[in-house]
């Protein structure tokens, strides 16, 4: 329902639907759910220009992600929206550091959206030329 709000243009709509499927998730145990609905929660936040609380959303969101991309992604390109670049870096450093190539994938993608959002376009194409093929 979220999504039909956003897509409806409804944000704050889609917020007070957002925020009360989180406390369903806590509820229940289910935290990844919970984690995927504050990442969304984060991007709304932006949207309407409300900075400190999308922060915290995203800082809530990656309390419960372990090292989930679906969460570890958008959390990323959230926090560079942000300028919150040094953030962003550590949620790649985590991903940089695990045995599966695909997060490693996601970390060159996190490091090349990174890099373009600070103007580094030879940095930004670097990390794409790198990044682990199937």
């Amino acid at each position: 329902l979220a999504d039909l709000a956003i897509y409806q243009g409804d944000l704050e709509r889609a917020l007070t639907i957002l925020e009360r499927g989180i406390a369903s998730e806590h509820a229940s145990g289910t935290n990844h759910k919970a984690a995927l609905q504050e990442v969304m929660r984060g991007e709304v936040l932006v949207d309407l220009d409300r900075r400190d609380e999308a922060r915290e959303a995203v800082s809530a969101a990656l309390q419960q992600a372990g090292l989930d991309p679906a969460v570890l992604v958008p959390a990323a390109s959230i926090l560079a929206e942000l300028g919150e670049f040094d953030r962003a870096e550590v949620v790649a450093a985590e991903l940089a550091n695990s045995a599966s190539r695909s997060q490693r994938a996601y970390e060159k993608a996190i490091r090349a959206q990174l890099a373009h959002a600070q103007g580094r376009t030879s940095s930004a194409s670097q990390c794409h030329a790198t990044m682990p093929k199937n």
